[in-house]
Parts: C-alpha cells; sequence; structure tokens
C-alpha cells in the first residue's frame, strides 16, 4: 500500500484575523448616521476596528459617506417642515446661513468687517538694549 503526503503551504497572516465580516460591518452601518462608534458598539469591536475597515475597505468608506447623507438629509427634512409650521426662529437661523446671497446675514464672532489698514510690526531687542535703555551698565 503506498501513502501519499504531502504538506500544505499556508501562507502565515501577520496581526490578528479580522473581528467581521464586510457584509456584518455594511449592515451594521444602517441607521448609524455614520457615527463610528455606533457601528463599533453594533458589531462589538473598537472604534480604532471600524477606521481600520474604513481605511481598508471602499465599500465601507463609501456605505459610511452614503448613512452620513442620509442623517443630513433627514435633518434638513426636519428644520423645513419647522420652517413650513412657520417656526420663527428656525426660519431665521436658515436664513441668516442659506440667505446670505439675498441680503440675509447674522454676524457672528468670527466674521469681522474691516475698513483701515493693519500694520504688522516686528521688534528684536537684545538683552544688551534693554538694559542699556534702562541705564544698567553691561558690567552688572
Amino acid at each position: 500500500m503506498l501513502i501519499l503526503s504531502y504538506k500544505m503551504n499556508k501562507p502565515k497572516k501577520r496581526g490578528q484575523p479580522e473581528k467581521a465580516s464586510i457584509k456584518k460591518i455594511l449592515k451594521a452601518i444602517q441607521g448609524t448616521g455614520g457615527l463610528k462608534s455606533t457601528i463599533a458598539v453594533k458589531l462589538g469591536v473598537h472604534y480604532r476596528t471600524v477606521l481600520n475597515y474604513e481605511a481598508k475597505y471602499e465599500t465601507v468608506k463609501q456605505a459610511i459617506e452614503e448613512e452620513k447623507e442620509k442623517i443630513l438629509d433627514e435633518a434638513e427634512s426636519n428644520l423645513f417642515v419647522r420652517i413650513k409650521e412657520g417656526d420663527e426662529d428656525t426660519s431665521k437661523w436658515f436664513l441668516a446661513r442659506k440667505g446670505r446671497d439675498r441680503g440675509y446675514s447674522e454676524k457672528t464672532s468670527q466674521e469681522v468687517e474691516h475698513t483701515g489698514e493693519i500694520k504688522n510690526v516686528l521688534e528684536v531687542r537684545y538683552e544688551k538694549d534693554i538694559k542699556a535703555q534702562k541705564g544698567e551698565d553691561e558690567g552688572d
């Protein structure tokens, strides 16, 4: 009787094995608004694992971006509902941000009108000059 044996040469994997399949990750992304910490909790993995999958797989990255877009659409929809209901504060908020081309604006602490001239003056003084100005001797 002749017995043939062979060794399977499997390549060694470096690092830890993947913790979840792409299919599971894509399913976990649904309904999260693209929040990576929420995705991680749904999968039972560390936040960093989700970041790694996003960097490694284009499909995961696209799914997260699509989920973010969905939640932005939902927020805009809610905003428009409140405007249609006659909510004055929401209307003002919207006009201040989206109605600038029609003359609506709201100055914030970051927006500053400036009509004058700004001069930048850089003065370098050496310790020796400072002492001389104060009337101190260099030998002190």
